[in-house]
């Protein structure tokens, strides 16, 4: 039986999948755009696929692992956990807006204040499904803080989120300032 691995047809995450493959002396060829090669020195085929298609085929069992974007992962909503952050790949959110007079001197837009806008694109950018057992799993493996801890803890330290937000004692995002981080 073959190891069958899913990696993206082409971009950046290809060219850092095959060469991870390589390194580890596994030789697989995409000649011709082809959708699967088989490794001619290791019981392996790999699946040449869009990123978007890569969490499906291995939550339907055709591919065993993937390597795709975290964003991926977490944008499809698959029953399929992330065992291991590769780290050759970077991702950046951008949220949007047209620059509008509003927009250009600080004005509300859409029921929000620019501090709103900027802590929620924050929350935004660590925003995601994790199952109770990938989380179980990942705070006795990974040294980092689960995505939500990432966001609650740190802007629970921060003035300026207590006042985007008028969170007061009896909010359940509210730190009393004696316990409160303060770094500088």
């Amino acid at each position: 039986m073959n190891l069958k691995i899913a990696i993206q047809k082409s971009g950046r995450l290809h060219e850092e999948s095959v060469k991870l493959l390589n390194d580890c002396g596994i030789g697989v060829k995409n000649g011709n755009s082809q959708l699967k090669s088989v490794a001619d020195n290791f019981p392996l085929e790999a699946y040449f696929l869009r990123d978007d298609d890569i969490p499906q085929y291995v939550e339907d069992g055709v591919a065993h692992v993937g390597i795709v974007g975290a964003n991926v992962v977490h944008e499809k909503n698959k029953e399929i956990d992330i065992v291991e952050s590769l780290g050759f790949s970077k991702c950046r959110l951008s949220i949007a807006v047209k620059k509008t007079d509003a927009y250009k001197k600080g004005e509300t837009i859409g029921g929000l204040t620019p501090l709103q806008r900027y802590f929620l694109g924050y929350a935004y950018a660590w925003m995601g499904h994790e199952r109770k057992e990938r989380l179980a799993n990942q705070v006795m493996v990974d040294v980092h803080s689960p995505a939500r801890e990432r966001v609650n803890g740190p802007v629970t330290n921060i003035p300026e989120f207590y006042e985007a937000f008028g969170i007061q004692p009896d909010n359940k995002m509210y730190r009393p300032d004696s316990v409160r981080v303060s770094i500088w």
